[in-house]
């Protein structure tokens, strides 16, 4: 895991090692996630940068006279709001592994404290 720098590479290993059904222990998932967090703010960008690329897009549309009903369309239908929608998906993916990471080492953080 340490030669992970990516959240696709991360997302990529974590993926295949639940393919593969190989258990993974807490501190592998603890430190797979804690580099999520990290990496996130990258991917939060191309997103807001996507968002502002569509934005404009969308803009040009309603000067040519399309409607903003009919200009959303066009937008939705372009390749570029496909990937700003799976690059939003991969955010909210990752979110939701750094709850259940925080939920995972908490349930783990009670069950030593029982012993």
């Amino acid at each position: 895991m340490e030669n992970l720098n990516t959240v696709d590479s991360i997302l990529g290993v974590l993926e295949k090692w639940s393919e593969q059904k190989i258990p993974i222990d807490v501190h592998q998932w603890l430190s797979a996630c804690a580099k999520l967090v990290v990496l996130l703010g990258d991917e939060q960008d191309k997103l807001f940068d996507l968002e502002q690329k569509l934005a404009q897009l969308k803009l040009k549309y309603i000067e040519g006279g399309s409607s903003v009903a009919k200009a959303k369309v066009e937008i939705e239908g372009t390749d570029l709001f496909v990937e700003a929608r799976k690059l939003e998906a991969k955010i909210d993916r990752v979110t939701e592994l750094v709850r259940i990471s925080k939920l995972q080492a908490r349930m783990s953080s009670d069950n030593q404290n029982n012993y």
